[in-house]
């Protein structure tokens, strides 16, 4: 599903002859706030156009360019590193042109949680105890209870990007790398948050504890994962334009390990001998995911240049192959319960199971795209952008199932005797599955925007734009039982010392199932920011500053300000 989303989004948004398709690529300011418009620094991180851009840029972490979510009016920060330059790095050879950025984020979301005794409610962690009191004011009910939800996620980006202009031929390449870790404190099957409740009941005529409760959820699901990018460009003028081919390889891998432990402990009668009723349990989720893949693309443009502005054309395609899944998760629990009712002897049961779901699997998607769009002057104020793409892909994946199901149960009535009250009872149940998920999609979309200079000295730009997506998509599941479900049951009676082995296999009848759906979506977003100019050297950009919901005679109206800077040498 993943890839599938990154080769469609890919292709249908690559407004630019589809020279940006890689595994990551930020964009500036100006084109988010028109939709469709480049400024020098999307220009900058591609091997061709980097020859558009004049002199050196200079970015910083004033830049705002790892989620542009930094918000400094409202002290708002997404604890980034950002540095890089664009421009020439060795003066004996101007037609290299280089761009290099570095950025590092590590940010952490705090989900909303809520407790029940006492009632709190918060962002991240809360805690608290309560205590409920008797008619009397000596029973009572005590209560401690805690629940922490929180996502940590870290990102390191590094761009390499370069052109080296032989006039008659540009030639360009490109190499991008991701890397992360997000980690959750929520259980990997259920998405339940890490909790701890303790509860404790007094009776004041007994003169003791009557029952005691705990349980414990301590929760932690880890995804590492990389993405490598390689673009290699070639680019020559040819009947007044400019046509150029791209090649394009990536490489992802991602794994995702789960370290889930919860416990539960009572005791109905936590200060006496003579009556036990005791139950004890616990869960483990330990294992990991693996997912890993290759790609390759092939895209190429056409392009006039006209003055302050050009039109163009492009196509694309790209494939990713050795795409393999490969899961190994176990889900363990043991449980221990213990009765004596007073007078009585103590009866022991103890059950444990596990579930394992082993699978591996290989997957792979296709997809092609093409567009055209127009960045035309209309007087020397007003820039308009005007495009359009339509973009297809087709991802299949099968992945083969075998899932163990075991169950161990074992009974002692505590009487010293051996009797058939005293077994052991084991049943093991494995099967094969195989998933095959097929899912196309298209996609078309209509980018529109404008950039309208004004001021005593044309330093100030109004950016508005629109982006009308329609998106088409349809899966189809087929899940099939390749190998009848077998069961191998186990079970021993200590008083006659029977053993019972038997093994049954259920009707060899291979079930298939198929389900479909089809989902349509038709969503257009518009976006709007300004630009400021101020020198030569300096330029400031704002995108999504108004606040929709404050008074504009206020500074909370303008404290969703979202700047970047950038710095410039000529």
């Amino acid at each position: 599903m993943r890839k599938l989303w990154i080769a469609l989004l890919a292709v249908s948004f690559a407004v630019s002859g589809f020279a940006q398709v890689g595994v990551w690529m930020p964009q500036s300011f100006r084109l988010q706030g028109t939709s469709i418009i480049e400024d020098d620094f999307d220009n900058a991180i591609d091997p061709i156009d980097i020859g558009l851009v004049e002199g050196s840029r200079l970015y910083t972490n004033l830049s705002n360019l790892l989620n542009y979510n930094e918000q400094m009016l409202a002290n708002v920060s997404q604890d980034q590193y950002l540095l890089g330059y664009s421009g020439s790095l060795l003066p004996m050879m101007p037609a290299l042109k280089t761009t290099i950025l570095i950025e590092s984020k590590k940010d952490g979301i705090a989900n909303f949680v809520s407790i029940t005794n006492p009632p709190m409610s918060g962002l991240g962690f809360v805690s608290g105890d309560y205590t409920e009191w008797g008619a009397n004011h000596k029973d009572y009910e005590y209560w401690s209870q805690s629940k922490k939800d929180e996502t940590t996620m870290s990102d390191n980006v590094f761009l390499f990007n370069n052109l080296y202009d032989l006039e008659t031929m540009k030639l360009g390449a490109r190499i991008s790398y991701l890397s992360g870790k997000n980690t959750w404190t929520t259980d990997f099957f259920g998405g339940a948050p890490t909790f701890e409740k303790y509860y404790k009941e007094y009776t004041d005529d007994v003169g003791k504890t009557t029952d005691t409760t705990a349980e414990k959820g301590e929760y932690s699901t880890k995804k590492n994962y990389s993405d490598l990018g390689l673009l290699f460009s070639g680019a020559m003028d040819m009947a007044g334009m400019e046509l150029r081919g791209n090649l394009n390889f990536t490489m992802h891998s991602e794994n995702t390990k789960p370290d889930d432990h919860y416990s539960w402990y009572d005791d109905d009668s936590p200060n006496t001998d003579t009556v036990i009723n005791i139950g004890d349990k616990t869960e483990t989720v330990t294992g990991n995911r693996k997912e890993s893949d290759m790609g390759i693309g092939l895209s190429g443009r056409a392009r006039k240049y006209i003055e302050g502005g050009y039109l163009e054309a492009g196509a694309g395609f790209g494939m990713t192959f050795s795409g393999k899944i490969d899961a190994n998760i176990r889900d363990k629990w043991d449980k221990y319960y213990a009765f004596k009712p007073a007078g009585g002897w103590k009866m022991e049961r103890t059950y444990d199971e596990y579930y394992d779901y082993i699978s591996s699997g290989d997957y792979s998607d296709l997809g092609f795209g093409m567009g055209a769009k127009g960045i035309l002057p209309l007087g020397e104020e007003l820039l308009l952008g005007i495009g359009m793409n339509f973009g297809y892909s087709s991802y299949k994946e099968t992945v083969e199932g075998a899932p163990v199901d075991y169950y161990k149960y074992v009974v002692d009535n505590g009487d010293t005797i051996a009797g058939n009250e005293d077994s052991l009872y084991t049943k093991t149940v494995t099967s094969k599955e195989e998933i095959e998920t097929k899912i196309t999609a298209t996609s078309w979309n209509f980018p529109v925007g404008f950039e309208y200079k004004f001021g005593k000295k044309k330093d100030f730009r109004f950016r508005l734009g629109a982006l009308a997506t329609f998106t088409d998509i349809t899966e189809k599941v087929t899940s099939t039982n390749t190998k009848p479900e077998e069961t191998v049951v186990h079970a021993e009676y200590e008083g006659d010392k029977t053993d019972l082995d038997t093994t049954y296999t259920e009707d060899a009848y291979y079930g298939t199932k198929v389900e479909e759906t089809s989902t349509y979506d038709q969503i257009t977003t518009y976006t709007y920011g300004l630009g400021w100019y101020p020198t030569e050297n300096l330029q400031i950009d704002l995108l999504g500053f108004l606040d929709p919901a404050g008074d504009i005679w206020t500074p909370a109206f303008y404290r969703n300000l979202r700047l970047s800077v950038t710095l410039k040498f000529f």
